[in-house]
């Protein structure tokens, strides 16, 4: 639904350690497939990545990673702190794991 949990990804395709979170989100969106798992790649999409730093209020950091339930960040965080754990253990904190 709408209002069930989802992962925004801000992705770098010139950066490996963007490379590594994105197959930890991989996983993570196999292991989770009722999560819609959304990337905006932060060179390509600079307007919407900029746009995503506005809104959320979250300085932005590549790679990022947030998870949103019910339309509000319940996580974030960047680097190789991208990990499906983090996220599982952020949907049990809300109530919202599948």
């Amino acid at each position: 639904t709408a209002d069930g949990p989802l992962v925004l990804y801000k992705h770098s395709h010139r950066c490996p350690i963007s490379a590594g979170a994105r197959r930890r989100l991989a996983t993570f969106a196999l292991e989770h497939p009722d999560v819609p798992v959304h990337e905006v790649n932060v060179i390509d999409q600079r307007d919407l990545s900029q746009q995503i730093e506005a809104d959320l209020g979250i300085q932005h950091e590549s790679p990022q990673a947030f998870l949103l339930v019910r339309g509000r960040v319940v996580w974030h965080d960047s680097h190789g702190r991208i990990t499906g754990y983090a996220i599982e253990e952020a949907l049990d904190a809300e109530g919202a794991a599948s």
